[in-house]
């Protein structure tokens, strides 16, 4: 295949799946919901349980199509948002929390309902954050390992090295002594 098919084709798949989130992001938007208050006059319950299905299903596709993994993180957000909002209104409609923020004042029923509203942008952030750290840790690792067998064939050009040639020996070792204590002390950002 000559190069310039091959960008082509490479352009294609980023173009069907720029074309795939766009459809994918409104299957899972609001979108569906509008539709079925309007047209049928309820939301069916099936339906966020769908979105979720959607969502984890295409998780597990952006496992095994490597296309499709740079979706991963994006569906992730979508997944952790619908499944904290859903625990957060469920947690809600509990006759003990209820019963904490039954007031008449105010101040106390909108306190329960903001708690309800920081619960999911918490979990979220702290997903995001999670996921950050672990984008951060594949790439330093995979780094590392790149210096590892760098490293390695160095020290394999030390031992063969001749005793004679004592100077390309100490600049060898420094020099695996220097990128070792690199890698001990950088930083993950």
């Amino acid at each position: 295949m000559k190069p310039e098919e091959q960008t082509n084709s490479a352009r294609q798949v980023r173009v069907s799946l720029l074309f795939a989130s766009w459809i994918i992001t409104l299957l899972i938007s609001i979108l569906p919901d509008v539709l079925f208050r309007e047209l049928t006059g309820h939301i069916p319950g099936w339906l966020f349980w769908s979105k979720i299905g959607l969502l984890t299903l295409l998780l597990s596709v952006g496992l095994f199509w490597k296309a499709a993994g740079s979706l991963r993180q994006y569906f992730m957000v979508f997944l952790v948002l619908y499944l904290s909002q859903w625990a957060f209104g469920w947690i809600g409609d509990t006759p003990q929390w209820k019963e904490w923020f039954r007031s008449s004042a105010l101040s106390t029923t909108m306190l329960g309902n903001q708690l309800l509203k920081l619960g999911p942008a918490l979990i979220l952030v702290t997903a995001m954050w999670i996921m950050q750290c672990a984008s951060v840790m594949l790439v330093f690792r995979a780094k590392t390992e790149y210096i590892e067998d760098s490293l390695a064939d160095c020290e394999d050009i030390v031992k063969k090295a001749k005793p004679a040639n004592r100077l390309l020996r100490f600049s060898c070792r420094r020099t695996l002594r220097s990128v070792r204590l690199w890698l001990l002390t950088s930083s993950f950002t």
